[in-house]
């Protein structure tokens, strides 16, 4: 007899989250917003302010913890006016991009199969336009190096706060 055949995921973009924050050292979505339910998400963040030059990050969470033992890497490739440049990093988080004060963001970011089990892998495109102007774009593939599955994640900045908005989508491929 032939096994099962699994139920297919929920089809369509869904929007599972969408709130804003202020002044916040870290944002980090409700447990449970990633499930079997759909197998990618889209996270959409807008940072509107921070208190510090830093780095923005983003962490998986599972059960309401940080995962924060390692394996995240990070391949960025970023444009500023009319160069651009590639680098890869490791670490404790992706570290998305280096910000500035006075300087708005938006993050846009495709999580495929958090909720699953083996490497978990992550497109997205982080966009910034600082109050001289200038601005840069970074384009990013991330993976993490772990077979746990997350349900959720943290997003926040290596140092002082920020404010902005955050939605989270689930769909099916």
């Amino acid at each position: 007899q032939a096994p099962a055949t699994p139920a297919a995921p929920a089809s369509g973009l869904t929007k599972l989250v969408a709130t804003t924050f202020s002044g916040v050292s870290s944002y980090s979505a409700p447990n449970n917003t990633f499930s079997a339910t759909y197998n990618a998400y889209k996270i959409m963040v807008e940072i509107t302010s921070a208190s510090a030059s830093s780095n923005f990050q983003l962490r998986a969470r599972a059960g309401g913890t940080d995962y924060a033992s390692g394996g995240y890497t990070v391949q960025r490739v970023t444009g500023i006016t009319s160069s651009a440049s590639a680098d890869i990093t490791s670490g404790t988080e992706w570290a998305l991009l280096s910000n500035n004060t006075n300087t708005r963001y938006f993050i846009s970011f495709d999580w495929y199969k958090p909720y699953g089990t083996g490497q978990h892998l992550a497109v997205g495109q982080i966009f910034n336009n600082n109050s001289s102007a200038a601005f840069m774009y970074n384009g990013v593939g991330a993976r993490i190096d772990t077979a746990d599955p997350y349900d959720a994640f943290t997003v926040y900045p290596s140092s002082g706060t920020i404010t902005g908005s955050v939605a989270v989508y689930g769909y099916s491929l």
